[in-house]
């Protein structure tokens, strides 16, 4: 008996609930009513804060999808016009409530990742911390097979890997720009496993290669004659040779891999005399040979 009296309990409780949750028809107008207004409205601040509303005053009606994607829309346009008055506060104010709702909202992070990347590119790096988490949080949830919304599986193969480059390449940037070369290196590495052919990727990876050549050929040029006679002076030197070495293979990369391309012009010609200078020190004062070596920068990256 006691079980029967259970069961009837539960019963009337979950009777009850569904009740509750059921909507009520004149909430349910209300709500319509408000849904028309809302998607008929074209100022976005006033779109939004309608949709808001009206979630709180009808939170059980069965159009509670459609304000939410008011909001995502007002959302959206908003922070595009942000982005087009050059105004990265409002933007990024817009990405954080975007995310915060929705932390693995893919096309809201690149499109965030992307515009602080923009910024940095530009020496504002106000943003760098956001910019650097919703960068990382993108490369996780690509990493993990999750494809942006809007496009299929054969058009994201073919710009999955540039997507990845340009992600690794920001988080490069916000850590050189932190001082932090080593990080800015593994980033900028493993920018060019997705795509080995971007000369900005070269570009940044040789200014710290130069700061370490720099710092070679300075820590040598300190020791006295007895000293660069010494292990410790041919170690030094050493060092010096192979940061040397390396700095003129991202030279030569930089060079061939922008060829052709107009709006590397400038920086093609501050490198190359550079890269002749630093070429003739290690080949005994000579430059033959280095057109060839750096055509052959071509041959070391091999994607399609």
């Amino acid at each position: 008996m006691n079980k029967i009296l259970l069961v009837c309990f539960i019963m009337i409780c979950a009777i009850s609930a569904l009740a509750q949750d059921s909507p009520n028809p004149v909430d349910e107008r209300k709500a319509y009513d408000a849904l028309q207004n809302c998607s008929k409205e074209v100022d976005l601040n006033k779109k939004l804060a309608m949709a808001k509303e009206a979630i709180a005053a009808y939170p059980n009606s069965q159009y509670l999808p459609y304000f939410k994607q008011q909001i995502l829309a007002a959302r959206g346009g908003l922070f595009q016009q942000a982005m087009q008055q050059n105004k990265p506060e409002e933007a990024f104010a817009i990405g954080s409530e975007v995310i915060a709702e929705d932390p693995e909202n893919l096309n809201f992070l690149l499109t965030l990742a992307d515009y602080g990347a923009r910024l940095a590119k530009a020496k504002n790096y106000n943003f760098a911390g956001k910019s650097t988490e919703y960068a990382r949080k993108s490369v996780e949830l690509i990493n993990n097979g999750k494809i942006p919304t809007g496009i299929n599986e054969e058009q994201w193969a073919k710009s999955k890997n540039n997507v990845l480059a340009t992600l690794h390449q920001s988080l490069g940037l916000y850590a050189m720009n932190a001082n932090k070369e080593d990080e800015a290196v593994a980033s900028f590495n493993e920018a060019l496993k997705h795509n080995c052919s971007d000369p900005y990727t070269y570009i940044q990876l040789s200014k710290i290669y130069n700061n370490r050549y720099q710092a070679a050929a300075e820590a040598y040029q300190k020791m006295s004659d007895e000293e660069k006679t010494s292990d410790a002076g041919k170690e030094a030197l050493e060092k010096i040779n192979s940061a040397a070495d390396q700095l003129i293979e991202t030279y030569a990369k930089v060079i061939a891999f922008s060829e052709g391309n107009k709006s590397y012009d400038s920086a093609r010609n501050q490198i190359m005399p550079v890269l002749e200078g630093l070429y003739k020190f290690r080949h005994d004062g000579k430059t033959d040979g280095l057109r060839e070596y750096i055509e052959s920068m071509k041959a070391t990256c091999q994607q399609k």
